[in-house]
């Protein structure tokens, strides 16, 4: 039970980071995509976080829940006219963070 109140709150975070309009964004990006890492981060955590919940070897469970609430924000984020915009590579992020860490997962629990 302990562990819920990380991931639900890790997720309300990432709701509103993809979701919260978007007033005035900086046109200057030192590297391009560079949202994407955030992108990565948000749902590498996410997929560690829901192990805690999940059984540890619940691992395409961890995946398929992680990468379809990244899918979920994409599609949100152009249904809702915030001022974000849907972007293909963003899913990408999304879908690679999450693997990354259900692999994590995966080899923490193969090697301990």
């Amino acid at each position: 039970m302990k562990a819920t109140i990380p991931f639900i709150s890790w997720t309300l975070l990432v709701t509103y980071l993809s979701l919260a309009p978007v007033y005035e964004a900086s046109t200057y990006k030192y590297i391009p995509h560079e949202d994407k890492l955030g992108h990565f981060v948000m749902y590498f955590i996410m997929s560690v976080l829901l192990s805690l919940i999940l059984k540890r070897n619940a691992l395409a469970q961890i995946f398929s829940i992680s990468a379809l609430y990244g899918f979920l924000m994409e599609i949100l984020q152009y249904c809702l006219k915030t001022g974000r915009t849907f972007d293909y590579l963003d899913i990408l992020a999304n879908i690679f963070g999450a693997f990354a860490g259900t692999m994590l997962i995966y080899v923490h629990n193969k090697y301990k």
